[in-house]
């Protein structure tokens, strides 16, 4: 982990009384500063004394009225070297001190840009790579992902071009992290494994322990565990010799990757070595700011193995911890929620299972809110530039009325001034009506853009509430362990495959192309084959099929419908065949006329006779007839050769 990225960790902290001080002092030396003059070696040795300040949070207002002051006599001289270096110098203030102004750190991403415009000017191709980096980095703890990206781009096309090879490994390194945070683990993986070669060809060891670091992250995402472990086995290798002194953030995560790693290996004693160490090194070296999320995790190792009293002294660490830095843990709430209940303290357990669902929705309105950002950002921007193009227009009429006057006068001259002046004005009106339509073009092409981040806002909500309903599923399986009585544990199984079933339906609509419809044939296999794997059924005794052509239902009517279709398939799978007889299940949903379905379950098993005791009084009986009176339906039973439950309904 870079210097620039410790923003990430340091929130707001009491504020120091001698800022007042500093300034007041300072305010006063800059009053007497503006009445003399300044040449440029004076001007670049007082920058260079300037840097050294930037990470300084007791000289915070101090650091950044000098550099202001300095800059106004930059520019007062044109020296744009100078000018170049105290942009940067403010970007990077901006990254330490950014909640001295308690506003969001967009001052940063404006002086990295203005430095990269002035560093380019004067061709010093080390700087304006170092600082696309920076820009890069800036964008990325913004969450401005697609910025970001681009700047990296930047970065690595002029890096390779001057063959700056540990710059490059940088920007892998840099755009794996991106990938990372937007869940797109592939690219990440990919781009990481790009800078772990170009480390084997030469060495940067504090780039050797980052790499590894976000590698290791990337395979725990990705499930591939054991290679998180090898990633993280390599980066640690990589700094065993240093001194002690060197220790940084890198090296505390990556103890705590590679702990995470095991865990999911269920290495659980290796896990908790990992852990430890990584406490033990910032405990040491970095004053504990890394400990809420290692005692998170410490906590939840503890839980899994059932050592609940010890789960939750951890937990209870990692919340004061929490407090003391203003930092959050994602899954804390969760872990804190489950200790609990496990503990039997269901009343303490319900403030953090309330906090975690507050977080889920939280984490999923923040992501609303940056696409809509974004949008923002691109409307506004093409708001600048028609205002631009209209000022162009203007100033072309302006012209244009300037050519008439002397059109009039020649038309005074000669017909020949006439003919000119026609000709003007009818190429005139022709770039008009090609900048007409050219404008038409670009509104079609806003329509189509804003229409695809719809589609994506409406895909990551279906994705979150798959989630959601995935969480409750998991919930109810960790409960399942511990039951022994079979009429319960059948219905927590029963509860959960409803789950499953309402989960499947938004996972069927964000990732088909129409997130207006579900496609039922498709949904009706999908749903068979983990109500299957939920009952361990033997697919060779029996057989089901699908006799029904594509049927697309929206989302209102494929719910219900698809708790009615769980509830008679696991009916069917559970009752027709006892004693391992073979049979076979038909189900089939066919639209009869314009809006009017009929949906079968049919079965060769047992009848009626045997399960019909069960079928009365059930709770699934109930909620199948429920279900049939909301989507208007008439419910048929046939016990002929099998069972055939047939429902009839139609959509208005």
């Amino acid at each position: 982990m870079t210097s620039r990225s410790l923003i990430q960790y340091i929130r707001l902290g009491i504020r120091r009384m001698g800022v007042l001080f500093f300034f007041a002092c300072f305010h006063a030396g800059v009053t007497l500063a503006q009445h003399s003059d300044v040449d440029s070696s004076d001007l670049h040795s007082l920058i260079k004394d300037l840097k050294p300040q930037l990470q300084n949070k007791q000289l915070d207002s101090t650091t950044f009225h000098q550099a202001h002051s300095l800059l106004q006599q930059a520019l007062s001289i044109n020296d744009s070297t100078a000018i170049a270096n105290l942009y940067y110098c403010l970007a990077e203030w901006h990254n330490f001190n950014y909640d001295y102004f308690e506003e969001p750190n967009d001052s940063a991403i404006v002086y990295d840009k203005l430095a990269i415009k002035y560093f380019a000017a004067l061709d010093s191709i080390d700087l304006l790579i170092n600082q696309y980096y920076y820009l890069s980095l800036d964008l990325t703890n913004l969450v401005r992902t697609k910025e970001a990206e681009e700047a990296a781009f930047e970065g690595i096309r002029l890096a390779e071009a001057h063959n700056e090879k540990e710059m490059v490994t940088k920007f892998y390194i840099n755009l794996g992290s991106i990938y990372i945070n937007v869940n797109d683990i592939v690219k990440a993986i990919e781009y990481l494994q790009k800078a772990t070669s170009l480390l084997q060809e030469q060495e940067f060891n504090y780039l050797t322990l980052q790499a590894y670091s976000e590698l290791a992250v990337a395979y725990n995402l990705n499930t591939k565990y054991q290679k998180a472990v090898d990633a993280a086995n390599t980066g640690i290798n990589s700094v065993l010799n240093d001194s002690e002194e060197e220790y940084s953030f890198d090296i505390v995560n990556i103890y705590r990757y590679r702990g995470d790693a095991y865990f999911h290996l269920n290495e659980y004693d290796k896990a908790l070595k990992d852990y430890n160490q990584s406490l033990r090194i910032s405990d040491q070296y970095l004053e504990g700011l890394m400990n809420p999320l290692t005692h998170a995790s410490l906590g939840r190792a503890y839980r899994v193995q059932g050592k609940y009293q010890l789960a939750l002294e951890q937990l209870k660490k990692a919340e004061d911890y929490m407090n003391k830095y203003g930092d959050e843990v994602g899954f804390f709430n969760s872990e804190m929620a489950q200790t609990l209940t496990e503990l039997g303290r269901y009343k303490a357990a319900i403030p953090f299972l309330k906090a975690y669902h507050q977080d889920q929705t939280s984490t999923l309105n923040t992501k609303i809110q940056s696409l809509e950002s974004e949008l923002l950002a691109k409307y506004e921007s093409q708001q600048k530039d028609k205002t631009i193009q209209s000022q162009q227009l203007e100033l072309k009429q302006q012209n244009q009325i300037q050519w008439l006057s002397f059109g009039i006068l020649a038309l005074l001259v000669s017909i020949l001034g006439v003919l000119f002046w026609f000709y003007q004005n009818n190429k005139q009106k022709n770039l008009q009506l090609l900048n007409l339509n050219e404008a038409l073009v670009s509104t079609n092409a806003q329509l189509d853009q804003r229409n695809a981040q719809k589609e994506i806002l409406l895909k990551e909500i279906h994705h979150r509430v798959k989630n959601n309903l995935q969480t409750i599923s998991s919930l109810l399986s960790l409960q399942s362990v511990y039951i022994d009585n079979p009429e319960v544990m059948g219905a927590v199984t029963q509860s959960q495959n409803r789950v499953q079933s309402m989960a499947l339906i938004h996972q069927k609509l964000y990732q088909g192309e129409n997130l207006a419809v579900v496609e039922m044939k498709d949904y009706l296999r999908s749903l068979s084959e983990r109500i299957i794997d939920s009952y361990g059924i033997d697919t060779e005794q029996i057989q089901i099929s699908f006799p029904m052509e594509k049927v697309e239902m929206d989302v209102d009517n494929a719910i219900p419908l698809g708790l009615i279709a769980n509830e008679l398939i696991t009916n069917s799978f559970k009752y027709a065949f006892p004693k391992a007889r073979k049979g076979k299940v038909e189900i089939s949903l066919k639209e009869i006329k314009e809006k009017e379905y009929t949906f079968l379950v049919r079965d060769n098993g047992v009848g009626k006779k045997n399960n019909q005791e069960k079928q009365k009084t059930g709770f699934g009986s109930q909620l199948v007839q429920m279900l049939v009176r909301q989507i208007n339906g008439k419910l048929q039973v046939q016990s002929e050769n099998g069972l055939a439950t047939r429902i009839q309904f139609s959509l208005g």
